[in-house]
């Protein structure tokens, strides 16, 4: 099996990038315009929410975790962007397929789904060190939040993959 690139290889990691740069930018202005009258009407309604905040800085955390938790919405908008792009270069058996990468799979993303909708958690007040850290400084509050956007938005298009299109397209 030779190992070249698919032609659109280069096109997804165009696209992929290009769309999570733009998807990311809303946390930017939380953070770096956060006293926008209508951000503090938004952060109201959001307010009892759970999640993972700092109540050092409670507006822009909280808007900005709330906006991660619309990570699967825009992962699932990517993922149908470029479903037909992609391609697979070895079938893989069914039964594999669900023992090792499906079965996995789905029980991380339940309990990281469950941890980005229903955890709730002051960071300042988290027994780590570094936690506390973060939550103390703007800055590393925002490289936080953007971590926790991209690794939610990463993980769950390899779920995407894994749950959707890997089956569809081994049965064929």
């Amino acid at each position: 099996m030779d190992n070249k690139n698919h032609p659109n290889d280069h096109l997804l990691i165009k696209w992929g990038s290009i769309f999570i740069f733009i998807s990311a930018i809303p946390i930017f202005i939380i953070f770096y315009f956060n006293d926008i009258d209508i951000l503090f009407a938004v952060y109201e309604k959001i307010n009892n929410i759970p999640s993972t905040y700092s109540s050092t800085y409670p507006i822009i955390s909280k808007l900005s975790f709330f906006y991660c938790k619309l990570s699967p919405l825009i992962v699932l908008l990517f993922f149908i962007f470029c479903y037909k792009k992609l391609t697979l270069v070895k079938p893989i058996p069914i039964n594999k397929l669900i023992i090792n990468v499906i079965f996995p799979c789905l029980v991380i993303t339940i309990i990281s789904l469950y941890v980005l909708y229903f955890y709730n958690t002051d960071i300042s007040d988290s027994g780590w060190s570094i936690l506390k850290t973060i939550s103390s400084n703007k800055h590393l509050l925002f490289g936080y939040y953007i971590a926790i956007f991209l690794g939610y938005y990463v993980w769950l298009f390899l779920f995407f993959i894994s749950f959707i299109y890997l089956p569809f397209k081994s049965i064929r």
